[in-house]
């Protein structure tokens, strides 16, 4: 499980996450990934996920990465179960919108591919696949954000999308989708303080993006951290992505690890341990390099 919050304007686009995984209420991997960046011809979004953290043997985010672009990852030097840090990569061009219902149906497919011991746990749980970036055709670029979601006791995914023009400011004023997954770990009344908070300071326009959007990212954060006090199945350490208008003089995707209690790591050399700061990086997939998840010191 773990908890997915962004916010979305035609200004800038925010998926803020926890980083836990676990089974049965325990942490199982500390290091797991939920998160891609990902790049198409006419789209950049930042993906998320919560919900069952592997399809068959594979990672789920893993999973999401080779069914987006059509491409088996090869092995990495690690051995099975990894794949190298860095490949170059020739997917197919494709219009965003065709990779997600493609994406869709294949979630649709997947039950046979879940292993035998916890198919019935796939079906009985819920499944939250969330998308949030900018996507441009015609010469027109607009805020994307969407949802592939799958209700407990069902193996049939819903693809869920904000009508065309819902971005359109009105006057000084910029609206704002914002979106929690799943629904059981973030109120609505919760979301609804986010909102409130923000539009109090920077409700009239004045803010410039970047200074909204590091303020939103402050109390979604805050939010995250919250709930992991009352839920085992969220963590307090976050992932922040930032994506801001493709348009803009510096568009710079900006991908921040928070730490809360994960921010040191062991390196190993021959009989040496030496205690180092750390930080972690999602999927990294564009049309002509893709690099895995990371841990960085």
């Amino acid at each position: 499980m773990t908890l997915i919050v962004t916010r979305t304007s035609c200004r800038y686009s925010l998926m803020v996450t926890d980083r836990r995984v676990t089974i049965s209420g325990v942490v199982f991997d500390p290091d797991a990934n939920k998160n891609i960046v990902f790049g198409d011809k006419n789209a950049v979004v930042t993906i998320g996920y919560t919900g069952m953290a592997y399809i068959g043997t594979i990672p789920t985010d893993q999973w999401i990465a080779q069914t987006l672009t059509g491409l088996a990852f090869p092995e990495g030097r690690r051995g099975r179960g990894t794949v190298p840090a860095l490949m170059t990569s020739g997917y197919e061009d494709q219009y965003f919108g065709l990779r997600v219902r493609n994406l869709r149906n294949q979630l649709n497919k997947v039950r046979p591919f879940i292993l035998g011991r916890y198919r019935q746990e796939w079906t009985a749980g819920s499944f939250d696949l969330v998308i949030t970036g900018f996507e441009w055709n015609h010469g027109e670029v607009r805020p994307y954000v969407a949802a592939l979601s799958k209700p407990p006791n069902s193996d049939i995914f819903n693809l869920s999308d904000s009508d065309r023009h819902w971005y359109i400011p009105r006057g000084r004023h910029f609206p704002v989708r914002m979106y929690g997954a799943p629904t059981q770990n973030v109120t609505k009344d919760e979301l609804r303080g986010i909102d409130n908070r923000l539009d109090s300071v920077w409700g009239d326009g004045h803010g410039t993006p970047d200074e909204v959007a590091d303020h939103a990212e402050k109390l979604l954060a805050e939010v995250i951290q919250d709930v992991s006090v009352r839920l085992n199945v969220v963590g307090p350490d976050i992932m922040s992505i930032l994506i801001p208008f493709p348009g803009g003089t510096e568009p710079i995707i900006r991908i921040r690890y928070i730490p809360a209690g994960r921010d040191q790591g062991v390196l190993i050399a021959g009989q040496t341990q030496i205690q180092v700061p750390v930080a972690f990086s999602p999927w990294i997939v564009s049309p002509g390099c893709i690099r895995s998840p990371t841990i960085l010191h």
